[in-house]
């Protein structure tokens, strides 16, 4: 599991809000407007659209956790959005609530065909034979996952949602699932 995904839209919405004038928002503002094509973005097009230099977009990259940019890149490119507003195609309103209807029919159909009972039962015997867990969470899943959270405190059942990646934290004894 690549952790640094989990934070990388946070860290991108943190630097929109409290970094404006600086490279770093340049180089945010300019990936995000680019999502659709991030994969033919180079280096040298940041440096001569966003008007920052090669070693911002390295310093960047290194700020955010990545190496360089192009692995960053690649994990922008490979997160799995929990919305993919995106990737659709905008239809008038006589249209929205058929979209709408034949979305949420997939998004079931999914999950049906994602989620069987076996994993679900794998999932529940991970929770109950460890006394601590931990599930990582982007923080637009995190709501969620408070819910279940205290639900299962209901169960006597005591997990930490975390969406600020403290592993170094974690033992052995210590189950960590991936919530998104």
């Amino acid at each position: 599991m690549n952790t640094q995904n989990l934070r990388l839209l946070d860290e991108f919405v943190a630097i929109l809000n409290d970094q404006e004038g600086s490279s770093d928002f340049s180089i945010t503002e300019y990936l995000i407007d680019n999502f659709d094509r991030l994969e033919e973005i180079s280096v040298n097009e940041i440096v001569d659209t966003a008007h920052v230099s090669r070693s911002s977009i390295r310093r960047y990259a290194q700020r955010l956790g990545y190496d360089n940019f192009s692995i960053l890149k690649q994990d922008i490119n490979d997160i799995v959005f929990p919305s993919n507003i995106h990737l659709r195609s905008f239809v008038g309103m006589p249209h929205y609530k058929d979209n709408l209807k034949r979305g949420i029919d997939a998004l079931f159909d999914d999950i049906v065909d994602t989620i069987d009972e076996q994993t679900i039962e794998n999932l529940s015997q991970d929770i109950f034979k460890h006394k601590n867990i931990l599930i990582l969470s982007a923080s637009n899943t995190t709501p969620n996952l408070l819910k279940f959270q205290q639900e299962l405190l209901y169960v006597k059942k005591i997990i930490h949602v975390n969406n600020t990646l403290r592993l170094k934290e974690t033992t052995d004894n210590d189950d960590v699932l991936n919530g998104n």
